[in-house]
């Protein structure tokens, strides 16, 4: 987000400091809705990557989806199959994620829906 900020041209905040907006309607109305729409893709890329490192917390007993994968291995001695299953899993589920948040960048900024940048 600090990114974001530093990003915002100062002739932004020197507009709104001479329509004589109040810092926090500074804040509110012309930093945050920038700042945020810079650093989506960014926040989207990390959202997928921490979703997809849910799997390191099979290592220490939480039921997940890798956790449950080494049970039905275990059970079944299946482990191509079963891994590959799972591997399917995630991809979808990182694809239906990924599709999900630019749904919302979509309808969040309809400023680059104007201009046509992408995400």
């Amino acid at each position: 987000m600090r990114a974001g900020f530093e990003s915002i041209p100062k002739g932004q905040l020197e507009a709104a400091a001479c329509l004589a907006l109040k810092p926090s309607q500074s804040l509110w109305s012309v930093q945050i809705p920038q700042a945020v729409e810079r650093v989506y893709p960014a926040l989207v890329s990390q959202f997928v990557l921490m979703m997809l490192a849910t799997s390191i917390m099979s290592q220490i007993s939480a039921e997940e989806l890798t956790g449950v994968a080494y049970m039905i291995q275990s059970f079944t001695f299946r482990g191509f199959e079963v891994y590959l299953v799972i591997a399917g899993i995630y991809l979808v589920m990182a694809c239906l994620l990924r599709l999900t948040l630019l749904g919302v960048a979509q309808v969040s900024f309809p400023r680059r829906r104007r201009l046509g940048t992408p995400l």
